[in-house]
């Protein structure tokens, strides 16, 4: 099994945003995605994408805080 080196976070609101924090904190690269300016303006020590998607694809684990992004 091939280590998570890079985690994307989608949503990164009042729980993704610290998410992504302490990930980064601990040497993770995160990527991440929210439709929300503000939520993406906090979350500025992560690289962030314009879609799930590309979240997604360039990721090897990922942090879904917010429903409107999970998937079945």
């Amino acid at each position: 099994m091939k280590a998570i080196e890079t985690v994307g976070i989608l949503g990164l609101g009042k729980m993704g945003g610290p998410i992504a924090g302490h990930l980064v904190a601990r040497g993770f690269k995160v990527i991440g995605y929210d439709p929300v300016a503000s939520a993406r303006e906090q979350a500025a020590a992560c690289p962030r994408f314009r879609s799930t998607s590309s979240a997604r694809r360039n990721s090897d684990g990922r942090s879904v805080p917010d429903r409107r992004f999970a998937r079945s």
